[in-house]
């Protein structure tokens, strides 16, 4: 289990911050939120618990992009999970 002090983020999953990177040379604007996002699943919880999560991110990045807010909460809505938190450690963000 991870303890707080060893939490790590990958930024925005999916491959999305590596494809910003690749494509424009830096992060997504919104991609604290994203750590934010990750750092809330891998506290864990019961399924108000990841739905809060999941609301938390796309608010957060809806004051930035609200397409990409919306992009992003439905696709953590389908994809994502309480139970499985990858963690990739290229990009690693101290919240």
């Amino acid at each position: 289990m991870l303890q707080q002090n060893d939490f790590k983020s990958d930024g925005c999953s999916g491959g999305l911050s590596i494809a910003w990177r690749f494509f424009t040379g830096s992060g997504p604007s919104f991609e604290y939120c994203c750590a934010w996002h990750d750092k809330e699943y891998s506290i864990g919880g019961n399924t108000n618990d990841r739905f809060i999560a999941d609301l938390d991110l796309f608010k957060c990045v809806y004051e930035i992009d609200p397409f990409w807010a919306y992009v992003m909460f439905f696709a953590v809505r389908i994809f994502g999970s309480m139970n499985c938190f990858w963690k990739w450690n290229k990009y690693d963000y101290e919240i």
